[in-house]
């Protein structure tokens, strides 16, 4: 039975499961593996998706855009900095989710990342993200068209 179990895994993983990553159905851990940043090859039937205890700071949204199944998503226990994931933040905000809970450090605060307001973002001279130029007084971007309260658990902004 163990190895009937160990050949399931690994046929899984030949179908595109992460390297260092255990898939099962649709389901993919990637959890305590010391990641720096999503691992590749995530199936895109992906429902569930674990990435906690890992060392990841910031997530490219694009790295889960393909992943259009994806309910759950842990990324708990991950040193996140808010402010160098605001289209990811953007990006969740566009989704409905069964789960997802956790918190982003940025301005020496934690803050949940269903509630960071990306017009909180410090950004430095000269700096553009997605359209938003800073300004020479407060650092802050001057187009407020992100800066909203995010609200992804009912999809609803």
């Amino acid at each position: 039975m163990l190895i009937f179990s160990l050949q399931a895994i690994h046929l899984t993983q030949g179908q595109g499961c992460p390297n260092m990553c255990t898939c099962l159905e649709t389901s993919v851990d990637c959890s305590f593996e010391g990641f720096t940043q999503i691992p590749n090859n995530i199936p895109s039937t992906t429902t569930r998706l674990d990435l906690s205890e890992n060392s990841i700071t910031s997530i490219d949204h694009l790295a889960l855009a393909g992943l259009t199944s994806l309910l759950a998503l842990d990324i708990k226990s991950n040193p996140l900095v808010c402010c160098s994931m605001v289209e990811f933040v953007d990006w969740v905000n566009g989704r409905s989710w069964d789960y997802l809970d956790e918190f982003c450090i940025d301005h020496n605060k934690t803050t949940d990342i269903t509630m960071f307001n990306t017009s909180d973002c410090i950004m430095p001279e000269p700096c553009s993200i997605k359209g938003k130029e800073s300004d020479n007084k407060s650092g802050k971007g001057s187009d407020n068209k992100s800066g909203k309260w995010l609200n992804n658990k009912s999809g609803i902004t």
